[in-house]
């Protein structure tokens, strides 16, 4: 079975799957662009794994397999596919049947609701929309405070729409005035977004149209127009208790219509962001410019470190397939054939992650694992660090030399094979912990910061690679070791793992870090008072608790 023609096969199945994850189109402004691409990734991952399965086990027996596939295809594509390589009737049958097999459908779906879930989709842009949403409140943490740069043009705006001086509200106020202010302002800059080339796209594919705010915001202005020219002719006339109760109910209305317009544009605010713009600077500049202030920094749903972890995983098993059967098509490797490939590309990615796992778990459930400021490094959490990582990884390294099609069975043979994926596992695990402890000051981090890390880690990963793959040819023991391909693999792993994971580390999430430097402010604010009144010592954590 050609390589190529498996290759082929995957790349209908990604384009496939990658459009089917992208409908409805307001997915990608639900949540931030990140979060949707790695989601979009894990998602194609999934269509490869079942177009793998379907591949090897058809494999099995080619020519009934061929007639049973020729035999589901719809009655307009038999003609088409007869003759054509079995992978590629896989993949056409995969993606044409996909939504019409009941248990392949479901499991899709399943996998599909769960992926949109670790992506936070649409949970993302209702938070930020309700977050923005809180700008309606005084006193809520989130104000909506406009340059006088814009707020002289909208006053030029409304003033052109007949409005009155006094009816242009620039505040934390929450009545009609100033709620209808706040939305002509925000619908002026929407208005903008045609043309803005970040923006541009954004307009028509948001769960909420930019076009549909502006035509509502066109349709109220009259209602909303009359409403306060009515509410300051009432203010000066005579006391009409029934006139009033009319006015009060008709505002009423009027004041929910101008609420509903805000919460679309809150949504539409919120998506555009989210799918524009790619960090959380970039979002919080971008929301800064539409006039939103944020007390306490803008908070999104945290990116955990397994999230971090499983999406390493997913791109090194990606990036590891692809180099296999790249070298191979080229001729510069030998292929021991599709499923070891990825028997391969599944298990040899997931060593590295136990080994991160490992540092991670020391530093996060014993103390003396991990390195206080100005101290001492503790090698021998780093050295406990590498062994655990050896130890469990010892197994799929066994795994790994029995599967492979030159296996002899021995177990010799296979610890001799496997002795390179375990050593690697432990300097992974002991360098990412000596890594994770880094200092803005240390050697590994002052010229470069994270890509330094990266490059010295690296370095030191294909170094080990290179000298346990001299000592093992050296032997008597045939371990299939190519070190052209063995060096440049592990160190752009050993990169890769030391530019990431003790950046992640060290970095909170941003709600975390919100909730610490608010610990701390409590924790000033309940010492204080005592520092001045109280003597007694045993009442401060009581106090300090409160």
């Amino acid at each position: 079975m050609s390589a190529l023609v498996i290759l082929a096969g995957s790349l209908l199945v990604l384009l496939y799957t990658w459009h089917r994850f992208s409908e409805p189109s307001a997915n990608r402004s639900s949540t931030t662009a990140i979060r949707y691409y790695l989601a979009a990734a894990f998602y194609c991952l999934w269509g490869l794994f079942i177009y793998a399965t379907l591949v090897i086990v058809l494999a099995a027996s080619p020519d009934s397999a061929s007639k049973t596939l020729q035999a589901l295809m719809p009655a307009d594509l038999k003609s088409f596919t007869a003759g054509l390589p079995l992978p590629i009737l896989a993949a056409l049958l995969l993606t044409v049947l996909l939504p019409k097999v009941p248990a392949i459908a479901y499991a899709d779906g399943w996998v599909r609701e769960q992926i949109e879930y670790m992506a936070s989709i649409p949970y993302e842009v209702r938070r930020l929309a309700a977050e923005l949403e809180r700008s309606d409140a005084p006193g809520s943490g989130v104000t909506f405070t406009l340059a006088p740069a814009v707020q002289e043009r909208v006053r030029q705006r409304m003033q052109a729409q007949e409005f009155a001086p006094a009816h242009v509200r620039f505040g934390d106020g929450n009545d009609l005035a100033a709620l209808w202010t706040k939305a002509s302002a925000l619908v002026l800059s929407m208005a903008e977004w045609r043309a803005d080339s970040k923006l541009a796209s954004v307009c028509d594919t948001c769960a909420v149209a930019v076009d549909e705010i502006v035509q509502l915001h066109e349709e109220l202005m009259p209602r909303v127009r009359r409403c306060l020219r009515a509410l300051s002719a009432m203010h000066g006339e005579p006391d009409d208790t029934e006139s009033r109760a009319i006015l009060s109910e008709y505002t009423g209305e009027v004041d929910r219509h101008v609420k509903t317009l805000l919460s679309k544009i809150y949504r539409a605010a919120a998506a555009a962001t989210l799918r524009c713009e790619l960090t959380h600077q970039d979002r919080m500049a971008r929301l800064t410019k539409l006039g939103f202030r944020f007390d306490e920094g803008l908070s999104s749903a945290p990116f955990t470190v397994a999230h971090r972890l499983t999406a390493m995983y997913a791109g090194l098993a990606a990036s590891f397939m692809t180099l296999k059967i790249t070298l191979a098509q080229l001729g510069l490797a030998r292929w021991p054939g599709y499923p070891f490939t990825m028997a391969l590309s599944a298990l040899v990615p997931l060593t590295y992650v136990v080994a991160v796992l490992w540092a991670i778990f020391l530093k996060r459930s014993w103390g003396g694992a991990t390195r206080p400021r100005g101290e001492a490094r503790p090698f021998l959490a780093y050295l406990l660090s590498g062994l655990l990582a050896a130890a469990s990884n010892l197994p799929l390294a066994l795994g790994l030399a029995f599967l492979h099609p030159m296996s002899t069975g021995d177990v010799a043979d296979a610890l001799a094979k496997s002795l390179v994926w375990v050593l690697l596992s432990f300097t992974t695990a002991s360098t990412t912990a000596f890594m994770i402890d880094d200092h803005p000051r240390s050697i590994a981090r002052r010229w470069g910061g994270r890509w330094s890390e990266g490059v010295v880690q690296g370095a030191v990963t294909a170094a080990i690679a290179f000298l346990v793959g001299r000592i093992l040819l050296e032997t008597e023991f045939d371990t299939r070791l190519v070190l052209a391909q063995l060096v440049p693999v592990a160190g752009a792993i050993g990169f890769a793992v030391g530019a990431l994971v003790p950046t992640w580390y060290r970095t909170p999430a941003p709600r975390q870090a919100r909730r610490a430097g608010a610990g701390a402010r409590r924790r000033r604010r309940a010492r204080r008072p005592y520092r001045l009144v109280v003597a007694d010592r045993v009442a401060l954590p009581s106090r300090a608790g409160t």
